[in-house]
């Protein structure tokens, strides 16, 4: 991966990220300021949110801002390994707020985990889409007339 596609990628996740924060606070504060009823379960989508977000925050730390190892077989190992300590990191957030927030709805943290949990991959595909949609035309024109021979107009 060259650096200006781990660039990109790494800006991506990180804008993801922070956009999935926002909805999530954004789903919270709606259902807060619906009544006092809703608080139970505006703290349970901030808590869902939080189970999905904070994993993916340590796996896109990990993998695209810590320089990882050259060689493909010690990429791919690093990979599994990340993977495998976000998969604990949600458990263990799920076992934490439910051993110790028993007044949440546990099906309002479960819910809000399943919505945001793939929000997450979704906003990093639209955004590198959008990036690589918004570089200039006059440098993909470039890149295109570099790969293409010239056309002879004698002939």
């Amino acid at each position: 991966m060259t650096g200006h596609s781990l660039r990109r990628l790494r800006r991506a996740a990180l804008l993801a990220l922070g956009l999935q924060a926002l909805l999530i606070m954004l789903a919270a504060l709606l259902l807060w300021v619906t009544g006092t009823a809703m608080h139970r379960h505006a703290v349970a989508v901030l808590l869902g949110g939080a189970i999905s977000l904070l994993p993916n925050l340590w796996f896109a730390l990990r993998v695209l801002v810590i320089p990882a190892p050259l060689h493909a077989p010690q990429r791919i190992s690093s990979l599994y390994k990340a993977e495998a300590i976000k998969l604990l990191l949600v458990v263990a957030l799920f076992m934490l707020v439910f051993a110790g927030m028993r007044s949440v709805p546990a099906a309002t943290v479960l819910a809000a985990f399943v919505l945001t949990h793939p929000l997450y991959l979704l906003l990093q595909g639209w955004l590198l889409t959008r990036m690589e949609a918004g570089q200039s035309g006059a440098g993909r024109d470039l890149a295109h007339a570099q790969t293409e021979p010239a056309s002879n107009p004698d002939n």
